[in-house]
């Protein structure tokens, strides 16, 4: 584990970067689920006025909530997309930081915490910090400070990354396969017998709300599997790089570049997916160095 001397310090006023990047990213989720649900709402709103008999009004009614509901929709996805940026720029920052001490505008750093500026969200980036000294710090390498530290830090966060973002990505395409058969059952089966409304211009609202919906999902899981393989990619470039010794810092310019790529164009990750898999990861993760230590003490 890295001493305490080369973690990134924090004080009650100035939270860590990684516990700043943190609390970032779980912001980005929050909105990221908002997003969705708003969708979801939209959706069964128009699922449920294809079964309304005789509610003319309500039928209207509806259709303006479920409206309202995707403009809520886009507007979470907007909040989502600034949150996630800013959090995943404070991450680089802070693999920066841990490896090569203070780097950049220190101006600038405080002005992208303060993005955030709002006490409930520095009071959860004080409570992670809380649980980075509690485990030993956020970053795992043993390295002293310099290249090789920057490139350890980079290859473990590709590590989850792409672990994580390929689980998620199969997991929305099974949800989407499950939306889609549940949509044809309804508008097949049920809806042909049990409604008789008139209104022409509900279903095609309700095709409408079902190809955005359908659209932005085909969209998250696709970025998030693409995410996966640049993630790999990075992954076993920076081993390359490890086994180099001197690494040209083009080379490192180039594969920092590409890791700063694919994080921020993959949509959040949740909490619960990292508290889920944390011990599996980091237990493989520890099985990696000490393989690639091995191979270090034969070359």
């Amino acid at each position: 584990m890295p001493s305490p001397a080369t973690q990134p310090t924090s004080s009650a006023t100035s939270p860590s970067l990684p516990a700043l990047a943190k609390a970032g990213s779980e912001q980005a989720q929050n909105y990221f689920n908002y997003h969705r649900l708003a969708h979801l709402i939209a959706l069964v709103l128009s699922l449920f006025m294809l079964l309304l008999k005789h509610y003319d009004l309500l039928v209207y009614f509806l259709a303006v909530i479920a409206i309202l509901a995707e403009i809520f929709a886009w507007w979470f996805r907007y909040k989502e997309e600034h949150s996630h940026h800013l959090s995943r720029e404070l991450m680089r920052r802070a693999i920066l930081e841990d490896a090569f001490g203070k780097t950049g505008n220190t101006q600038e750093i405080v002005h992208l915490g303060q993005s955030f500026a709002n006490p409930q969200f520095l009071q959860r980036a004080t409570q992670f910090d809380q649980l980075y000294q509690d485990g030993g710090g956020y970053f795992t390498s043993d390295f002293s400070p310099g290249t090789t530290r920057f490139l350890d830090n980079l290859q473990e966060s590709a590590f989850w990354s792409s672990y994580l973002y390929r689980i998620i990505a199969r997991r929305t395409f099974w949800m989407i396969g499950l939306v889609l058969l549940t949509v044809i059952v309804i508008v097949f089966a049920i809806i042909p017998v049990a409604a008789t409304s008139n209104i022409s211009i509900i279903p095609k609202l309700f095709s409408v709300l079902f190809i955005f919906w359908l659209a932005d999902e085909l969209t998250t899981g696709v970025a998030w599997w693409e995410a996966a393989d640049s993630a790999t990619q990075v992954d076993r470039r920076v081993g390359d790089l490890l086994k180099s010794q001197n690494a040209p810092l083009e080379e490192l310019l180039a594969v920092f570049g590409d890791y700063a790529v694919a994080t921020a164009a993959a949509p959040p990750i949740a909490t619960r997916f990292y508290k889920q898999y944390r011990k599996q990861l980091n237990e493989l993760w520890e099985q990696r160095k000490a393989g690639r230590k091995i191979i270090q003490s034969h070359s």
